[in-house]
């Protein structure tokens, strides 16, 4: 992938903080890290980034953020909060709007294998397979932006949608798959 500019929304979370931290090692110099709060941004501090305070419910400011992009990797989803659920549906329609608006080339979402449950099947899980959420408002959530994502990249002309499905993410500074089974381990309670 040849540098361009890109914005990674989600930049300061575990994926997409390591993520940053790649294509910057890469070579890419117009990186732009959407944050909220600037207190949760110092891990991304300390790349050549460019951080700027962003409400991902307003579309204006989102479209924006993201003028003369050519790459969106969308991580970002609401986490915890009133508006959790409606930072991840609106903020990903939000953005993917914006993408197409700005004429992006490509935007990634980032989605989660949540969306599908917990099948047991020799199947490959793809486009094709039924949503069943899992992980209560998280799943659904992430399950309403994947399906726009999806009927949305049908219309969305030069700029392409495109929706990866990770499960359990783990490695160095891993809270969920990697800190806490070794927590647990060390107490006696896993």
């Amino acid at each position: 992938m040849e540098p361009m500019p890109t914005v990674v929304t989600g930049g300061t979370g575990f994926v997409g903080g390591k993520l940053v931290e790649r294509l910057t090692a890469l070579g890419f110099r117009e990186v732009t890290v959407p944050i909220r709060f600037v207190g949760t941004s110092a891990n991304v501090a300390r790349f050549p980034v460019t951080r700027v305070p962003l409400d991902l419910l307003n579309y204006d400011s989102t479209r924006a953020a993201l003028k003369n992009i050519k790459c969106v990797f969308h991580l970002a989803y609401g986490a915890s909060g009133n508006d959790a659920v409606q930072a991840t549906v609106v903020g990903t329609r939000n953005v993917v709007e914006a993408a197409i608006a700005n004429e992006a080339d490509v935007v990634v979402v980032v989605s989660t294998a949540s969306v599908f449950g917990h099948p047991k099947t020799d199947r490959p899980i793809d486009e094709s397979f039924p949503y069943r959420s899992a992980l209560g408002d998280y799943g659904d959530s992430k399950t309403k932006a994947e399906q726009y994502c999806l009927r949305r990249a049908k219309t969305a002309g030069k700029t392409r949608i495109v929706v990866v499905n990770p499960s359990a993410v783990y490695g160095p500074c891993g809270r969920l798959f990697t800190e806490l089974p070794a927590r647990w381990a060390r107490s006696g309670s896993f």
